[in-house]
């Protein structure tokens, strides 16, 4: 029976519309920086956290399989796509979950053997066919037997970032997800309507006018009298805002990267120079930076600490670390 055919059959349960709902619902989400990993939270699905980690992870497993991209929109746009996937994904795991769906270890190791041949769609490509073969699919880890080769597996999954316990769990998420579209496809019920109307969904274009608005010229049109912008301003919920701010950013106490050179005088002069000299060679090494700024001069400065200094900070240029005002 085609996949069409499977979904005009089966059981209208209000629980499989639900999980219809929650597989092709399309997520809102914010704007997402660069790659930096900081383990800092990009989304939440359901309370359950993707961090810019793995979503790192995730765009370094598609640039492995897909390739670089050229430019930075078209690596902004990926990165987008790719948190939307992971969201959609995340999604579908906890509802499999749910629905006590499993994954053995023959599963898993079948479709490594398989990978990519063993086809796993998208949920609406899956519910929505047609139907595709793989025929003439060649999987990816077979040698030129067309056997599964061990080493040539180890050698691809190590360029996608990713060890054997780590392929092993996208592929068990993945059945998990192929798992749940099945349920879905052979439960859920379909009416010549609504077919109908997602064809004409499909197929319909959208007309867009815009209108330019001059930030500038729009403030203006809109006049805030000095009673109004004062009542905003003493209202509790804008101060209880600046007070926490003022608070979190500007209360701490200063610091400052600190960088010394030391000359020994007195009895622990190991040259026999007196205060002055030892004074007036500090002076020259002073003045002999005083033309730097900015990094040269941190630059400078580290390579006369090298040359000049007595302190146990010599080694590293003089650098004592960050200290407070205090």
């Amino acid at each position: 029976m085609s996949m069409m055919g499977k979904m005009r059959t089966g059981i209208n349960t209000g629980g499989m519309q639900v999980v219809l709902v929650l597989i092709i619902v399309t997520f809102i989400f914010w704007g997402v920086g660069g790659d930096n990993e900081t383990n800092s939270i990009v989304a939440r699905v359901n309370g359950e956290r993707i961090t810019d980690t793995r979503l790192n992870a995730e765009m370094r497993f598609v640039r492995g399989t897909q390739g670089d991209t050229q430019t930075q929109d078209e690596f902004d746009q990926r990165r987008v796509r790719v948190l939307s996937d992971l969201m959609n994904r995340e999604m579908m795991l906890q509802e499999a979950d749910t629905q006590g769906i499993t994954v053995s270890a023959n599963e898993i190791n079948q479709l490594t053997q398989e990978f990519p041949c063993t086809l796993i769609v998208s949920p609406v490509a899956a519910l929505l066919g047609p139907d595709v073969s793989n025929e003439s699919c060649t999987p990816w880890f077979t040698d030129e037997g067309g056997e599964f080769s061990q080493s040539m597996f180890d050698n691809v999954i190590v360029r996608f970032g990713l060890d054997k316990a780590r392929w092993d769990k996208r592929m068990n998420d993945e059945l998990m997800r192929s798992k749940l579209i099945d349920l879905v496809a052979r439960t859920v019920q379909v009416t010549d309507q609504q077919v109908d109307d997602r064809f004409v969904e499909e197929n319909t274009s959208l007309s867009l006018e815009w209108v330019y608005l001059n930030p500038a010229d729009l403030a203006a049109s809109m006049p805030v009298s000095t009673e109004e912008l004062e009542a905003r301003v003493s209202s509790p919920d804008v101060q209880a805002e600046y007070d926490a701010q003022l608070l979190e950013r500007y209360t701490y106490e200063g610091q400052a990267e600190i960088s010394i050179i030391t000359m020994r005088a007195g009895v622990d002069n190991e040259e026999g120079l007196s205060d002055e000299e030892i004074e007036t060679a500090l002076n020259n090494v002073r003045d002999s930076l005083a033309e730097f700024t900015g990094e040269e001069l941190a630059l400078q400065f580290a390579a006369a600490a090298i040359m000049n200094s007595d302190d146990l900070s010599a080694g590293e240029g003089g650098s004592r670390g960050i200290r407070t005002e205090g």
